[in-house]
């Protein structure tokens, strides 16, 4: 039998390739962009899955635009935490609370 990786669920099926979350591709990172501006990202999508381009022709390699930014500089509407991450304590110094962060499915960032 053969088994589906797990990120095929988030992975539709024939839709385009540059609309595709970042788990269903590789993409070469372009490291030299320049912060905040938009920049061109060389991709290939990941094994098992099917996309196409605006012509409806299946494609493996591609390409997409996206913001220059690392993911921890993305805006607070561009993720979500599964702990709180506005924690007030009364203590001095101020406590931190550690908080698991994952980046929304459309969203692409450096990493």
């Amino acid at each position: 039998s053969t088994e589906i990786p797990p990120y095929m669920i988030k992975c539709p099926s024939n839709g385009l390739c540059s609309r595709l979350p970042p788990d269903c591709m590789t993409c070469n990172t372009n490291y030299s962009c320049i912060y905040g501006k938009l920049a061109t990202f060389d991709c290939k999508v990941k094994p098992h899955v099917h996309c196409v381009d605006e012509n409806n022709h299946e494609q493996e390699n591609f390409t997409i635009n996206m913001t220059c930014q690392f993911c921890w500089q993305l805006a607070t509407s561009d993720y979500v935490c599964t702990n709180s991450t506005s924690c007030m304590t009364v203590s001095c110094p101020r406590q931190r609370y550690n908080a698991t962060c994952t980046v929304r499915d459309h969203i692409h960032c450096l990493g």
